[in-house]
């Protein structure tokens, strides 16, 4: 099952998205104020929280 969404949507999702990751991104870094996020894709992952 998959729901659509209107473009607006999507936008939303995609800044929702963009947000956590620089949050974790910024929660994560080093002393020498890098970090490093591994973002998996795949589509045969079963995901334990859908958006």
């Amino acid at each position: 099952y998959r729901e659509t969404y209107d473009v607006a949507d999507q936008e939303n999702i995609a800044e929702l998205i963009a947000k956590l990751v620089l949050n974790e991104a910024r929660t994560l870094r080093t002393k020498d104020n890098t970090s490093v996020i591994y973002l998996d894709f795949s589509t045969n992952r079963t995901s334990c929280c859908r958006i």
